[in-house]
């Protein structure tokens, strides 16, 4: 387990439906160091939030996913993990202590590699999250709003978590539309798929090299990689100083991981084309 340790053990607090527990780090360095022009004023966390972070009771995280909880709060954070083995609820954790941390109009983004995939994000954060407020999660895509209604969502000081595609984050970020420097938090979905000039590698070092915004990131992925230089790469643009590595196999998922059989299937060849079909193709 992380260091962490339990302030009250009989002190729930119910936030949206599902209780909570009050955990206290000892690290100091919680926070990412944002770096706004001039002009632009500095995010601050509330001092008081920043004591403590959160975990849920119901569902409550596994011992596995409260330890990678704990080091993503930290640090930006690789979190590679067996599909079905909870990579959203250890997202889930990490984005509504940093929503808790900086209060509004600090913005927390997830982003999934398509539409459907971020509709199925929000729900299945919402689970671990509790009952969110009218506005509070937005989904924002590619074909969801114009850039005027989607510019109004982002400065909407209701909206906290913000859902989104890497085409939407890159072009929001590109053309000034997002709020770069409210942006706390990133999750990424299928991380490795941030590579070259891919739009979620061009959207993640817009926000850090060209915006100058040191937000935290955590990239989630089954299979980071292929090969060491491609998840070097993946490692570079999402600034990730950790890898949280759990495989099927490990002890702490053995009891989590259920039997699986695998049957072959040979599948024959179809026949040859017809004359009407060989003319076709």
């Amino acid at each position: 387990m992380a260091s962490y340790a339990v302030v009250e053990r009989d002190d729930k607090r119910e936030l949206g439906g599902a209780f909570f527990l009050f955990f206290f780090f000892a690290s100091r360095s919680i926070f990412p160091t944002l770096n706004p022009p001039p002009q632009q004023k500095k995010l601050s966390p509330n001092s008081s939030a920043a004591r403590h972070w959160l975990a849920p009771v119901r569902p409550a995280p596994r011992p596995y996913q409260a330890s990678i909880a704990a080091t993503a709060l930290l640090h930006n954070t690789l979190v590679c993990l067996p599909t079905g083995l909870g990579k959203t609820m250890v997202a889930s954790v990490v984005m509504v202590n940093f929503a808790r941390w900086f209060p509004s109009p600090a913005k927390v983004v997830f982003v999934a590699p398509t539409r459907p995939l971020v509709s199925q994000q929000v729900r299945a954060c919402a689970t671990v999250m509790g009952s969110l407020r009218a506005g509070e999660a937005v989904e924002l895509t590619g074909s969801s709003a114009t850039p005027r209604e989607r510019a109004a969502v982002w400065d909407d000081p209701r909206c906290r978590f913000v859902f989104t595609t890497p085409q939407a984050f890159r072009n929001d970020l590109s053309l000034g539309v997002a709020p770069a420097q409210r942006i706390v938090c990133v999750v990424v979905d299928e991380c490795h798929r941030c590579v070259g000039r891919s739009d979620g590698a061009v959207a993640l070092r817009t926000l850090g090299d060209k915006l100058g915004v040191a937000a935290r990131v955590v990239g989630l992925s089954a299979t980071p990689g292929a090969t060491r230089a491609a998840v070097q790469e993946v490692l570079g643009v999402t600034r990730a100083a950790r890898i949280e590595f759990r495989a099927e196999g490990d002890a702490c998922l053995r009891e989590y991981v259920h039997q699986r059989t695998f049957e072959k299937l040979v599948v024959p060849p179809p026949p040859p084309p017809g004359p009407a079909r060989a003319a076709v193709c």
